[in-house]
């Protein structure tokens, strides 16, 4: 009777403060999104200005101090990480630690994305929710690298180092750090693979309304072994939830690839100085509404950017249901997507071209 006193009171904690963190992280997340929406503004006001500004002056060579990467940048990297990462390295000075280098930052936040795999592969949310935020550390770190690399160089232009060593070094440990995020969950979901209708089960096991519901609670009460007495509840297969995982990672990985692609394609028009281009002409073009905007949706196509929402997902208890999502919405959106950043690539070239 203790025993199952004990039980009730602690599902009943559970949902309470669970319902308070979800409530919490709302709030949370539609205050950035008002913050990123103020930020862009500011932005983009400031590229205007600049546009006018340069377009009057009489220099034969005129480039942009806002880099296309910076451009295509995901709004938490550019407004939150990158900012503060500038401020610890001159409050600091990091980058002039004699043993410190942009390889040696690279490999702490990949050491750190191999303990999120950890955190990620655990049956408790409240673990996979500290998860989110040390992986979040992981995102701090790898802005931090780019940023000691600049200093260290004397280059004040916000550009990727394509080629050099740093590159490809950083490039792998951001693509093999960020699978962590499946293993962790490919492990989670070999001991106990998702539910099919996930939330209507639940209630149904707990014998409650879908608003009363919460999943963290029930799930204590579900074990992992299939041969237990709740083995009844019908569930997804392994190899479904691999094949899901497993596509869900192929994607991640395109997403970074074609991210890249763009960004150096843009810059080698329109963000360097060209012997063979009218430089108002690439200014003017930098500063069209068209390139403004598929910029800018780059900024929510990006890896990162999707890894952030994966990780939003984990906080509230959703991944299964994103990366079902995703399956579904991820291959048309980035054939559309990228083909008309393919198509506005070609008619800026042409037009360039045409213009000489």
């Amino acid at each position: 009777m203790c025993l199952r006193v004990d039980m009730v009171y602690g599902s009943i904690v559970r949902r309470v403060t669970g319902k308070n963190v979800n409530t919490l992280a709302c709030y949370g997340l539609f205050a950035f999104a008002v913050y990123f929406l103020w930020c862009d503004i500011t932005f983009f006001s400031q590229l205007a200005a600049e546009r006018t500004e340069l377009l009057a002056s009489n220099k034969t060579k005129i480039v942009s101090k806002y880099s296309v990467k910076l451009r295509m940048l995901p709004p938490l990297d550019q407004y939150v990480y990158l900012p503060l990462c500038n401020w610890f390295n001159s409050e600091f000075a990091i980058s002039e630690i004699s043993w410190i280098s942009p390889n040696v930052v690279t490999l702490m936040h990949f050491t750190v994305a191999v303990v999120c795999g950890r955190f990620f592969s655990s049956s408790t949310l409240l673990v996979r929710r500290v998860g989110c935020f040390l992986f979040e550390f992981r995102s701090f770190l790898d802005i931090l690298d780019g940023v000691i690399y600049r200093t260290q160089r004397g280059s004040t232009t916000f550009v990727s180092g394509w080629g050099s060593m740093g590159y490809w070094i950083d490039g792998m440990a951001d693509v093999f750090g960020s699978l962590f995020i499946m293993l962790g969950t490919l492990y989670r979901y070999n001991k106990c693979p998702p539910l099919k209708n996930h939330a209507s089960k639940i209630n149904k096991y707990n014998g409650t309304s879908k608003d009363d519901s919460d999943t963290e609670a029930a799930t204590n009460f579900l074990s992992a072994d299939p041969g237990s007495e709740n083995s009844s509840l019908e569930r997804h297969t392994k190899s479904y939830a691999f094949k899901i995982c497993l596509y869900v990672t192929l994607m991640v990985v395109v997403r970074s690839r074609m991210w890249d692609h763009f960004q150096q394609v843009y810059r080698g028009l329109l963000g360097v100085p060209r012997n063979d281009i009218s430089a108002h002409k690439q200014l003017e073009i930098l500063n069209y509404p068209s390139t403004w905007l598929l910029m800018w949706l780059w900024r929510f196509h990006c890896a990162d950017q999707f890894l952030t929402l994966s990780l939003i997902s984990i906080f509230f208890d959703k991944l299964w249901h994103w990366m079902r999502f995703s399956v579904y919405a991820a291959v048309p959106n980035l054939l559309i997507f990228g083909g008309i950043c393919q198509l506005h690539v070609m008619y800026v070239q042409s037009f360039l071209s045409a213009s000489v």
